[in-house]
């Protein structure tokens, strides 16, 4: 079998919906390389959020397995699935879901201040990501103080300052104009190059997929197609 990053054998999820159950996933199997970029697409409800979850160890498939970077992801206790998201996984949101209380380097380092990295490494480390994307100017601002693109490269720099393995997007140019996402995007697939990232990327954006390795089509919750 080859080393995939990601590897889903046949997983089903259902959550219930009054008495009774919506199926999220269908008996779904999939493939990932390591240092591949992949993008999810489909419409709402088709599934897209549920693998994502599902492939960060934030939840779990009533049937099936799912296996990264070598660990069977669902089989691992709800402490070890933690530890395995704060060392290897970077997660990126529609919403940038960042600290309104907290600077821009702050939120940039939280990541390995979670680790208990000491704090020269991890101001080192929170400065060199944010250089990298464009925001030395802005460390010292509030969340508050940026604009809509800005806060998106702002939650890369937090989702990667600890080198993870894996990178997942859930939508995160959905809020955006064109420009802001262009950069974000930019700043992804940058970032993916030079580390060697696995990246997995939820979007109904063709702008977006277009510019990923593989687009898989989700639908009902269901794999339809693989481009």
């Amino acid at each position: 079998m080859m080393d995939y990053a990601v590897l889903l054998e046949g997983v089903t999820r259902r959550f219930a919906s009054g008495d009774s159950q919506v199926t999220a996933l269908s008996k779904v199997s999939l493939q990932v390389r390591h240092g591949e970029r992949l993008a999810l697409v489909g419409p709402s409800g088709s599934g897209k959020t549920t693998l994502l979850n599902l492939v960060g160890a934030l939840d779990r498939p009533d049937e099936g397995a799912v296996h990264c970077l070598k660990r069977t992801i669902t089989t691992l206790s709800e402490k070890a699935a933690a530890e395995f998201r704060r060392r290897h996984v970077g997660l990126v949101f529609q919403d940038d879901a960042l600290m309104p209380e907290l600077t821009v380097h702050e939120n940039a380092e939280l990541p390995l201040a979670l680790l208990r990295t000491p704090k020269a490494a991890r101001r080192r480390a929170a400065a060199d990501i944010l250089k990298d994307l464009g925001l030395s100017d802005k460390k010292t601002c509030f969340p508050a103080q940026l604009s809509g693109g800005e806060k998106q490269r702002v939650a890369v720099a937090r989702a990667v300052v600890h080198r993870p393995d894996l990178l997942l997007a859930d939508e995160p140019t959905a809020n955006l104009d064109a420009d802001s996402a262009e950069r974000v995007l930019n700043a992804i697939e940058s970032l993916a190059s030079e580390k060697g990232l696995t990246v997995l990327l939820a979007t109904h954006d063709p702008r977006v997929y277009e510019r990923f390795h593989r687009v898989v089509r989700l639908e009902d919750g269901r794999l339809v197609d693989e481009g």
